[in-house]
């Protein structure tokens, strides 16, 4: 956008120059150039500052990487090291009390991390936010939905590698297939219906 005002700007000048050798008045070649004087005024962003529409989508996005990786992670490598049968009889057989216990200090350390990042966002870089508590409160839900997620990759495939593999790759194409350089309402149906599935789409 910069470059094409610029270069709009300099045509603009060159045109002008050369209507004013022809005896044109001023007001005459203003008329000309620029009948209709556009303003712009965004919604959400009137600064126009690209930090603000990328940072929040690229801060969320990696943390809902790293979410589904360190919970393939520690989920998997029970696995690997045959210590499932241990961790499950723990837990006296029940899988829901298993997961919370492994995954409740992820959380935990998760949720610190998410509510630096958003009062780092909105409240030291003082980026424009609608309601402040009900972007902390989705951001606890954002951190449950990926720790999910990464739940149903170790049990697609229980392997470390592959599970961590199958994580980062949603994880990467997140950032493709969620809205954040692409409006969701202008890809292809079966893309757009990807975009649903993941966490990051809801934050």
């Amino acid at each position: 956008k910069g470059f094409k005002t610029v270069s709009v700007t300099t045509a603009a000048g060159v045109v002008s120059a050369q209507m004013s050798a022809m005896g044109l008045t001023p007001d005459m070649v203003s008329a000309m150039i620029q009948p209709v004087d556009v303003q712009e005024h965004p919604i959400g962003n009137p600064w126009l500052n690209y930090s603000i529409y990328l940072s929040p989508s690229f801060c969320f996005g990696a943390l809902a990487l790293m979410i589904m990786l360190s919970t393939c992670l520690c989920i998997s490598m029970e696995i690997k090291n045959d210590t499932s049968r241990q961790w499950l009889a723990g837990a006296h057989g029940h899988i829901t009390v298993a997961l919370a216990g492994k995954l409740l200090p992820h959380f935990v350390v998760w949720s610190v991390m998410g509510q630096f990042m958003l009062s780092l966002l909105f409240c030291w870089q003082h980026f424009p936010c609608g309601n402040l508590p009900a972007l902390c409160l989705a951001m606890e839900l954002f951190i449950i939905g990926c720790m999910a997620m990464g739940v149903l990759f170790c049990s697609i495939v229980p392997n470390p590698r592959l599970s961590m593999t199958l994580s980062a790759l949603i994880g990467i194409l997140t950032f493709s297939f969620v809205g954040f350089s692409f409006p969701v309402q202008n890809m292809y149906g079966p893309i757009a219906i990807f975009s649903y599935l993941v966490p990051c789409r809801y934050m």
